[in-house]
């Protein structure tokens, strides 16, 4: 069987940020401490997150029901940031920094990736026009979780998103402060 090799990775990925209010110091908070948050499924703002169909084979066995429900549970266990290969990107700006008024945070890809967990995941996300197919058999209940949180609409391409899935949400450590590199601040952020 062929295997899939990745030569090319980004030398940075960036998260995008609103600061306003108090928002502000629970980002410089994460910066000090090295951790990013990993979000739920449900506070993430597409409300089309997760969607998967299932095979034909999936769905006549016997245990189907429970396997869907113990894969909808991972998946609300699961961490999730997003992140982006680039961070001059105006749609993104505009959407997730509050009108370029936020941050743009530059990690480390090579660090970010050594110095994280190894239950963590480093995840390039999918784009397609239909969503992601269960196979019976095919994966366990937290692979299958991921591969749902993992694919997108097409739509979504343009942010050329990466993720960092965790095991659980919340406080997902790195070990340096190397791991980030660059704070962007936005054309609209009053200094």
């Amino acid at each position: 069987m062929a295997k899939i090799d990745t030569y090319a990775t980004p030398s940075r990925l960036y998260r995008y940020r609103s600061i306003s209010g108090d928002k502000i110091f629970r980002e410089l908070k994460a910066i000090k401490e090295k951790y990013v948050y990993g979000s739920s499924i449900d506070e993430l703002n597409d409300p089309m997150e997760g969607m998967h169909r299932v095979s034909a084979l999936f769905s006549k066995k016997i245990g189907s029901s429970k396997k869907l429900a113990e894969i909808r549970v991972a998946r609300l266990d699961l961490g999730i940031v997003s992140l982006s290969e680039a961070y001059n990107h105006e749609p993104i700006w505009a959407h997730y920094t509050d009108q370029f008024q936020g941050i743009c945070i530059a990690y480390d890809f090579k660090r970010l990736l050594d110095e994280l967990d190894e239950d963590v995941r480093l995840v390039r996300m999918n784009y397609g026009d239909s969503p992601p197919i269960l196979r019976w058999g095919k994966g366990t209940v937290d692979q299958d979780a991921r591969l749902t949180v993992s694919t997108k609409t097409s739509r979504w391409s343009y942010e050329r998103e990466w993720r960092v899935i965790s095991p659980t949400k919340g406080e997902i450590k790195y070990q340096t402060h190397s791991c980030v590199s660059r704070v962007f601040l936005g054309s609209r952020r009053a200094i």
